[in-house]
């Protein structure tokens, strides 16, 4: 499976602002996660406001505004961020029960969106939690 950039960069955006919230820090800039990262603002932009829609983060205007988690890094899966920035993690395509790759293809789907949900933020930065998850 290969993982597209937008999830990538989606998730690593909100490992770092997770992160942020672990040390009781204020919210976390679109410029500072842009250094963080080495990705354009404006390639944040299209994620963050994915997110926002999605009810992923929160965010705050003016001086020491940002984004910050909607709600904690524990209630939040690694496929809920997925999904709000690239869509469904798994395939929708019509199952022919006579056609064995389609009935395999939506199972493994379904299976991989069930794993990705049952592994939130926290556990994904949490080298141990992932261990067990796997």
């Amino acid at each position: 499976m290969k993982i597209s950039s937008k999830a990538y960069y989606g998730l690593m955006a909100m490992w770092i602002i997770a992160d942020r919230a672990d040390q009781k820090a204020n919210s976390v800039t679109l410029a500072e996660i842009s250094d963080s990262l080495n990705i354009s603002i404006s390639y944040l932009e299209q994620l963050f406001a994915r997110l926002r829609i999605n009810g992923l983060v929160g965010s705050k205007r003016g001086p020491g505004g940002g984004y910050t988690l909607s709600r904690p890094a524990s209630e939040i899966s690694v496929a809920q961020v997925i999904t709000a920035v690239n869509g469904r993690v798994y395939a929708n395509t019509p199952i022919n029960p006579d056609q064995q790759v389609d009935v395999l293809w939506n199972h493994l789907s379904k299976r991989l969106y069930g794993f990705l949900d049952n592994i939130s933020l926290a556990d994904a930065r949490d080298k141990q939690a992932m261990l067990e998850v796997a």
